[in-house]
């Protein structure tokens, strides 16, 4: 019975490796070949039996493996399969899942622009690629620095100036002490002389040679020209040189311009290295390594053959074989790379072009591998303070390989594997695909599921293969739902990476995939609008996904973009399901993003903005609000009778992506957890529907200790040693760097920790609170900040908040700009005790500035002890100018704001019933006149006036707090002041003879603690002024109108004054103050230690293989 068993569980295993099947035919079997012929060269050949690939075939035309075929890779015959195109109607067998391929599989894509370079899984279809199981990637343990470039070994000795002259030609030749990498000598010949002279020369370079002892580096580099004209022999020159290197020398047949560079360990034949190029460039150089104990050799042989001047030299640098051949320490155990391995390094600076292509030399211990070369730039591999910045490190290569013959007449025409509807099963992990993709056409992507539909019930997936230098993406998902892509390494490609094409895939579940190198197609090129206008490695068009433990490091544009299309793109000709409604995916929740990293791009790291067109451009805001069961509960067609559902973005981490690390528009999405470093704009949170946004336990960085490549800008106060967002070169170096951008709202801010936002002098100013700049949109007198900390000292350390000053250039006013704002909840920003409840950041404007604000010199901003609300006056004209509109505040004349907004002009005002304010039109009133408020509340109520025309037969409408549709449901009051108690609404005061017309907006309702709604219960006061009669032309009523009836202002404000004084001197300030405002820059001490659950933390744990 025992030996039963073992005999089954044998015969089982063995049935687990497909090249094991006793009924395989081998390749070569004519009876396996439909026709009975073994396939010939450039031949169309059909499988119609179960073949193993164990002899090399010749190259195809094509392949086709017919229904119940199979064809087999054997693992113990190294093959090169190359071939025009692969249909597989059958089974495609490398390895499996239980038997992985441990052999070498290389298939090649031949074939020309217009010709067929494809692996095509159809209808009935199997493709099964089972590679080694390597390590896909990891994250540096530690910093990797960058190779520091020593000095020419001939620097500093002047008495071997000669031999740096850039005119001078001939061979330089230098000897070193191996044992301490020091120069020894150095001599230069130049055979370009006269006859009679060099017989003596050729004498001297031999016996030069000759003399030098065993066991010393020498180096031979060519400046330029060895002989003019090749007038001389120097045969013995050349013989000289064979001699101590042990190599028939190129340079015998070097012509004028060559670049040439030897060098060599004498007595040691083993030890010589000599590379040359001809002259075939306007300038060109060659470098020659020597790697011998302790130290690196490099030499360099530069030539320029065009232009004037002399820019001729040799260069030997030395440097310490350790530094040189640097060792890396990466986070998971690296056991299963090898020497010979390929690697990709991510950028860790804005710049994602920092990526580095290198080879392993060693693996000297479980979690370090040795480098052949340098690295070009250094990669940051710790976490600070909270934000994990450590880069990843990627396997290029793979023991499965598939990769393409270049097109005679294009770059940009590989190969390209795709499946179609039907298949029966697609599992494909441990594959190299390099250069596959076509940018000729629409639809050839290096892996690409074509409207497979609903594939979930088979359980597809792509897992830890590297897919790099593709001509057009990297794994593209058509109209197909229900994969698992995980693990895999994605570099270099064209266009959108990871690619989810039509808007109607769903159910993939995204996870642990690299990828970097996203970049946009040449001039010219370009599959589709958004490839050209914004490359992005994570293109995502439906919600229904599942996105975790991803990392976009570094494209062009964007690390994440997701944007919705109203319904999904497809082909006309499609008549099957479209799995979406129409405009659902604007109502649906992301199902999951968690864990995901985004750093080193061009654009925004995370963006979540947009439509997607049906043209294929992406553009306009996204008008996305997720509701809870959006198809059940009809929320499409009635959105306000359905709940919102928040979209939770956990743990999110971004750094050094240039414009925004993370730009998030739309409805109630939750930044929670995240970490968020350098960058020019960390947080741009954007609500533009009726629900809301919160950033919350997180954590926040300016300028941390990764100085990615220093800009080389110089000024006054010397050079700057970090990198720039947008590089020194362009203008906008000087813009502000902030954490949180405030634009549009209300968005809340709650538990975020924010460090190192310390002014840079004359290169760019910081803040960790700051706002849009050139804001046409409104802001919110709702957005809020509580339970904020700041790692560092104000102002002294940094700025807690930062905007431009007035005077500053950059400074746009526009009505975005003017009413810049936040409400400081707990005080936990201005950490003040004036005031004894929240306070509100506004510019420093007059209109806003009270005796009970304060002024913030380092931050451009000042802090009032009141709330603030906000008025705006909207009309429908179609023209831009004609009813701008100026607010001035009652209680002081010159306190005016103009708006630059005629359809929309938003207005900061204080609330309360302490102050009041009036409106005029500059140019003409516009019919109706609409008032609309936010942030107005029961007891934060304003009177406000408005200028009408004198005489004036109007109608006045409202619907909140009470519904009074027309003026006879209204009451009219004879004294503007009389307005101040009116606690219900409905009550206003009109001067004909002036034409001013005030009311009090007062809501029935208070703010709830737990409120987040602009207006309390969300219930927006909107008045309507209705103009039957009278002349509409501008009219600045105001003076009139206090010559009329006196000063217009509440009368509270006397007893608000005293209570103003008081306050003052109770708190030690001076009691005298305009409008103003007082000056408060006292130092605002750091807060203590970073909360531990706050902000991402480390992005990295080991890997788990799939089993």
């Amino acid at each position: 019975m025992k030996f039963l068993l073992i005999f089954c569980f044998v015969i089982g295993s063995s049935l687990q490796c497909p090249h094991q099947d006793p009924n395989l035919l081998d390749w070569n079997n004519p009876t396996a070949w439909d026709g009975g012929t073994v396939p010939q060269l450039n031949s169309d050949a059909t499988l119609i039996q179960s073949v193993i690939l164990n002899s090399q075939p010749p190259p195809l035309r094509e392949l086709t493996i017919a229904s119940g075929a199979k064809l087999v890779f054997d693992p113990t015959t190294d093959v090169h399969l190359q071939v025009h195109a692969i249909y597989i109607d059958g089974e495609f067998h490398i390895g499996s899942e239980k038997c992985l391929f441990e052999g070498n599989a290389h298939i090649t894509f031949l074939g020309d622009v217009g010709e067929e370079k494809i692996l095509l899984v159809r209808s009935g279809g199997t493709f099964e690629v089972h590679g080694s199981r390597k390590l896909p990637w990891t994250k540096l343990d530690g910093t990797a620095p960058k190779l520091q470039k020593t000095p020419d070994i001939l620097e500093g000795k002047d008495n071997l100036d000669f031999c740096n002259d850039k005119c001078q030609d001939g061979l330089l030749v230098y000897q070193i002490e191996p044992s301490s990498g020091q120069l020894i000598a150095a001599h230069i010949f130049d055979f370009t002389i006269l006859n009679e002279e060099i017989d003596e020369r050729i004498n001297q370079f031999v016996d030069y040679l000759e003399d030098i002892p065993v066991g010393r580096i020498v180096g031979i580099g060519l400046k330029k020209l060895i002989v003019d004209n090749k007038k001389h022999d120097l045969t013995r020159v050349f013989q000289a040189i064979e001699t101590l290197a042990h190599v028939e020398s190129q340079l015998r047949g070097v012509d004028k311009g060559t670049a040439f560079a030897l060098l060599a360990l004498k007595g040691d034949k083993s030890k010589t290295v000599e590379v040359f190029e001809a002259n075939v460039k306007a300038h060109h150089s060659v470098t020659a390594k020597l790697y011998h104990g302790n130290y690196a050799y490099v030499m360099e042989s530069y030539v320029r053959n065009l232009g004037m001047g002399c820019e001729n030299k040799v260069e030997l640098h030395v440097y310490e074989d350790a530094l040189y051949r640097p060792t890396i320490t990466l986070l998971d155990e690296v056991s299963t790379w090898l020497p010979g391995d390929r690697l990709i390094v991510a950028s860790t600076d804005y710049n994602p072009e920092q990526a580095e292509e290198v080879t392993v030399m060693s693996i000297p211990s479980s979690h370090q591998v040795r480098l052949t070369e340098p690295l070009k730039f250094t990669h940051y591999g710790n976490i600070y303070k909270g934000v994990d910045m450590r880069g990843e490190v990627g396997l290029l290569s793979r023991n499965v390989k598939f990769d393409s013959e270049e097109a005679s007449t294009s770059d940009f025409y590989g190969g390209h594997i795709k499946f179609l509807k039907g298949y029966t099963s697609v599992h494909m992990q441990g594959a190299e695909l390099d250069g596959l993709g076509q940018q000729e056409v629409l639809g050839a992507y290096s892996i690409h599921f074509h409207m497979c539909e609903d594939v979930s019930q088979d359980g597809p997936w792509i897992r830890q293969n590297s897919i790099h230098h593709s001509k057009s993406r990297c794994i593209t998902i058509h109209h197909t739902m229900g994969l698992i892509i995980e693990q895999n390494v994605c570099y270099r490609t064209i266009g959108h990476s990871y690619f989810f094409e039509a808007g109607s895939e769903q159910n993939t579940i995204m996870e642990g995939n690299l990828g970097l190198g996203t970049s946009k197609p040449p001039p010219g090129r370009g599959l589709i609008p958004t490839d050209t206008a914004c490359p992005t490695t994570f293109w995502v068009t439906n919600p229904k996904n599942i996105f975790r433990r991803n990392v976009a490091a570094g494209s062009f544009c964007r690390g994440f973009w997701f944007n919705f299309p109203d319904f999904p793109l497809l082909p006309d000709s499609y008549t099957g399901n479209a799995y979406m409604l129409n405009k659902e995916a604007r109502f649906t929740a992301i199902h999951q993003f968690d864990d995901n990293t985004a750093h080193s791009n061009g654009g925004a790291g995370g963006f979540w903005d947009n439509i997607l067109k049906p043209n294929g451009k992406s553009e306009g805001y996204n008008q996305y609000r997720p509701m809870k069961n959006p198809v059940e509960n009809n929320c499409i067609a009635n959105p306000k009778g359905c709940e919102d559902d928040c979209v939770y973005l956990r743990r999110f981490t971004a750094y050094k992506n240039v414009r925004q690390n993370a730009w998030v528009r739309g409805g109630c999405m939750k930044l929670v957890e995240s970490s968020f470093s350098d960058s020019l704009s960390s947080v741009v949170l954007l609500r533009d529907t009726p629900a809301y946004q919160f950033l919350e336990k997180s954590i926040i960085v300016g300028d941390s200790d990764n100085f990615g490549e220093p800009e080389t800008f110089l000024s006054s106060t010397g050079n700057l040693q970090r990198s720039f967002p947008f590089g020194t070169s362009m203008g906008n170096r000087n813009l502000l760097h902030v954490g949180v951008e405030f634009m549009k709202g209300p968005v809340y801010i709650t538990d975020v920790r924010f460090e190192d936002f310390k002014d840079t002098d004359e290169y760019y100013q910081m803040g960790a609170l700051g706002f849009r700049r050139n804001n046409v949109a409104k802001s919110s007198a709702r957005s809020t900040v509580k339970n904020a900390q700041f790692g560092f000292a104000d102002p002294t350390e940094g700025n807690r908040v930062k905007d431009y000053d007035n005077d500053d250039d950059l400074y746009t006013e526009r009505d975005g700009d003017d009413i810049a704002n936040f409400r400081d909840a707990d005080r936990s920003v201005t950490r003040t005790d004036v005031c004894s409840e929240a306070v509100t950041v506004v510019r420093p404007e007059p209109f806003h500035m009270t005796p009970e604000c304060y002024k913030r010199t380092g931050w451009n901003m000042a802090w009032c002890c009141q709330n603030f609300g906000e008025i705006r006056v909207q009309d429908s004209s179609s023209t831009n100018d004609a009813h701008l509109v100026t607010m001035v505040r009652d209680d002081v004349s010159t306190a005016m704001m103009e708006s630059d907004m005629a359809h929309n002009a938003p207005f900061l005002v204080i609330l309360g019933g302490q102050y009041s304010y009036s409106m005029f039109f500059n140019n003409q009133i516009p019919n109706p006149v609409k008032i609309l408020t936010e942030a107005v509340s029961n007891s934060g109520y304003v009177r406000v006036g408005v200028c009408l025309p004198p005489n004036a037969d109007f109608q006045l409408k409202t619907f909140h707090p009470s519904t009074f549709k027309t003026i006879d449901k209204w009451t009219l009051v004879d004294d503007v002041h009389d307005l101040d108690s009116d606690t219900d609404g409905g009550k206003y005061f009109y001067d004909k003879d002036t034409g001013y017309f005030a009311t009090v907006f007062r809501n029935q309702n208070d703010f709830l603690d737990d409120e987040y709604h602009p207006n309390p219960r969300n219930r927006a006061i909107q008045l309507t002024i209705d103009i039957k009669s009278g002349d509409r032309a501008g009219n600045d009523c105001l003076n009139n109108a206090r010559n009329s009836f006196g000063d217009l202002s509440p009368k509270v404000s006397l007893k608000r004054n005293l209570k103003a004084l008081l306050r003052s001197l109770l708190n030690d300030v001076r009691a005298k103050r305009s409008i103003s405002g007082e000056d408060n820059n006292r130092e605002i001490p750091a807060d203590g230690a970073i909360p531990s659950e706050w902000g991402a933390g480390s992005t990295h744990t080991p890997w788990v293989t799939p089993a």
